[in-house]
């Protein structure tokens, strides 16, 4: 009988982590370098991050919470 190899990841059977965002990706999306981000997730700043070993990955819907919670309607809701 052979055995069938084992897949822990199946992104048919997870979508949602074949959708992740990698560290590149993000940057690109936010307009920033990867050094930004990496600086941002040190210091708590970024959006929220999956951390997978040693890689680094953002869930879209974290992405879009991150840029909502940054949309102003006008300069005096800048801060810094």
């Amino acid at each position: 009988m052979k055995l069938k190899k084992f897949d822990p990841i199946d992104a048919k059977k997870s979508p949602k982590l074949a959708n992740l965002i990698c560290e590149k990706e993000a940057a690109t999306i936010l307009g920033t370098a990867r050094k930004t981000l990496q600086r941002w997730r040190s210091t708590g700043e970024g959006p929220a991050f999956i951390k997978i070993g040693s890689l680094v990955r953002y869930e879209p819907a974290a992405i879009r919470q991150f840029i909502d919670e940054r949309r102003c309607s006008s300069t005096a809701d800048v801060s810094g």
